[in-house]
């Protein structure tokens, strides 16, 4: 009878482990799902962060090329401002001589001065 009650004791004390362990794995198994649904959860975020950093790389390319074009159209008006201001200097030191040539000539036909002084044209701050 002893062993009778051995081996019983030993069936119930298998099936409080078996019964234990079956609990213990339902409950990794229930992490685990949780796990893998957070893993998959973080892989999808990490694709829309690598997404969305794609694009900001895109728009700060283009962003780049407007502002280099920007520049080079900056860059070569300002070259034409300057070459248009040296045109105009130019074009106003000439312009004293040809009117006083004007008034000299005018003068030689008696039909009188030129109606200005010359030194009305000439460009910068007047004295007066």
């Amino acid at each position: 009878m002893r062993a009778l009650g051995g081996s019983e004791g030993a069936l119930r004390t298998s099936r409080e482990e078996v019964v234990r362990l079956t609990a213990r794995l339902e409950s990794l198994e229930a992490e685990l799902r949780a796990a893998e649904g957070i893993t998959e959860s973080r892989r999808l975020a990490l694709h829309k962060v690598r997404e969305d950093h794609r694009q900001a790389v895109e728009k700060h390319g283009e962003a780049v090329r407007v502002l280099d074009a920007i520049m080079e159209e900056l860059r070569r008006l300002r070259q034409e401002e300057s070459e248009h201001r040296a045109l105009a200097q130019r074009a106003w030191q000439r312009l004293g001589g040809l009117a006083g040539r004007l008034s000299a000539d005018r003068c030689a036909e008696l039909t009188g001065g030129s109606g200005f002084p010359p030194d009305t044209l000439a460009p910068g701050p007047r004295g007066r």
